[in-house]
C-alpha cells in the first residue's frame, strides 16, 4: 500500500525502511556519489534559466560568454 501511495516500486520502500532503521535516515550515509561531479552549481543554472527568461534567443555561445564573464565558469 505505501509503495501504491508513493508512486515507488516495493523494493524502494524496502530500501528506504532497511536505511531508516540501520542508519536512522533514509539514505545510507555511507554510500559514496554515483556519477561525474557537476560542472555547474545551482547557482549558475539558476542564473542561466534567468538569461534565458529575459531573452530566449539567445545564441550558446553568447550563454557561454555571459556565464564565463559573471559566474567565472569556462
Amino acid at each position: 500500500e505505501i509503495s501504491k501511495l508513493a508512486q515507488c516500486c516495493e523494493a524502494t520502500v524496502y530500501n528506504v525502511l532497511r536505511n531508516h532503521r540501520k542508519y536512522g535516515q533514509h539514505t545510507n550515509p555511507f554510500a559514496r556519489e554515483r556519477g561525474h561531479p557537476r560542472t555547474l552549481s545551482t547557482a549558475d543554472l539558476d542564473y542561466l534559466h534567468s538569461i534565458l527568461q529575459a531573452n530566449p534567443a539567445l545564441y550558446l555561445d553568447e550563454l557561454q560568454e555571459k556565464l564565463q564573464s559573471y559566474r567565472d565558469v569556462d
